[in-house]
């Protein structure tokens, strides 16, 4: 058993250490995007090799355990109290943008015929945090690899196609600081995007559209349980429901924590937390990635994860 799961756990446990380190070369890298990238990467040049399907069933039974893990140490390193100093026209800014974002991939994914999964992955990864809401959301609604593949690979592509327009549109430069730095905390997908969208404004990225991209990231555990129960609603519950309820009990439980403990905030400031957190995840992230078959990928979710993004832009230039 075990020399059937080593080649598994050595490739996933190294990239997601890789990946941590590669992060810190460069403040426009973040170690999750980099090891759900990786992790794309290797299954695309090697997974038709025959003894890669060993590291794919590896993948698929341990992102059970990985990722409700890593988003338990994960919500610990989530700095919310910057975000609760924001302005109230940037908390409506926000959550407008997470609405549109919401409900039109909803109904775009409804209108493409997407399958029901694959569309709330593709809309809860478009509207919240990117693979890091799929990650949790896939495994509250016992979602199917084709659904985790298809809408994993949409948002990251259209995640890194906003960067690309954001970055050679000219109108979006001339917006201002502010402006596009809540624009790009309120509208791209992962927290490495904003900061690859930021990382020329100076204090800009870290002052306000990073704390704005938290505020979105903060509502993983609430539309998760949304989900959830929706799910349950239709499926009936699965086996080990209860323990995935705690974990995202546990996440809502730590982000109050880390708001109003000074004491425990104090705690999660240690480094050895950050640094484990982010390796646990980064790993579960590698797993994800490694499901990502481009064999099944279809064009719709792409093109749902763009409009849905489109329309969020739009209607926040609008307020602006």
């Amino acid at each position: 058993m075990f020399k059937a799961l080593a080649p598994g756990v050595l490739l996933t446990t190294l990239l997601g250490i890789g990946a941590y380190y590669l992060s810190g070369i460069h403040p426009t890298l973040d170690a999750l995007v980099v090891a759900l990238l990786a992790g794309m990467i290797i299954r695309l040049l090697f997974g038709k090799l025959p003894f890669f399907d060993m590291v794919i069933a590896y993948a698929k039974d341990i992102k059970d355990f990985l990722i409700p893990v890593g988003v338990i140490l994960y919500a610990a390193t989530i700095n919310i109290k910057t975000s609760l100093a924001l302005s109230g026209a940037v908390y409506a800014q926000t959550f407008v943008a997470f609405g549109v974002l919401l409900v039109a991939a909803l109904l775009l994914g409804r209108l493409f015929k997407l399958p029901q999964k694959t569309n709330w992955l593709t809309a809860v990864g478009s509207s919240i945090c990117g693979a890091s809401a799929i990650a949790i959301t896939c495994t509250a609604v016992d979602a199917k690899d084709e659904d985790i593949s298809n809408s994993m690979i949409a948002i990251t592509l259209v995640g890194l196609l906003a960067v690309a327009m954001f970055q050679a549109i000219p109108y979006f430069q001339s917006l201002g600081n502010e402006v596009y730095g809540v624009l790009s905390g309120a509208t791209l997908q992962q927290t490495g995007l904003v900061k690859m969208a930021t990382a020329n404004l100076g204090t800009v990225s870290k002052d306000i559209a990073l704390p704005v991209k938290v505020l979105r990231t903060a509502l993983i555990p609430f539309v998760a349980l949304a989900f959830f129960f929706i799910a349950a609603k239709q499926n009936g519950k699965k086996k080990g429901s209860g323990y995935l309820l705690i974990v995202l009990a546990a996440f809502i439980v730590i982000l109050g924590l880390t708001a109003f403990s000074p004491a425990f905030a104090v705690v999660t400031k240690f480094q050895a937390i950050k640094v484990a957190a982010t390796i646990v995840f980064a790993t579960a992230f590698v797993n994800l990635g490694l499901l990502c078959d481009f064999k099944t990928l279809k064009v719709q979710p792409i093109i749902v994860a763009f409009l849905a993004w489109a329309a969020a832009v739009g209607v926040f230039l609008v307020m602006a």
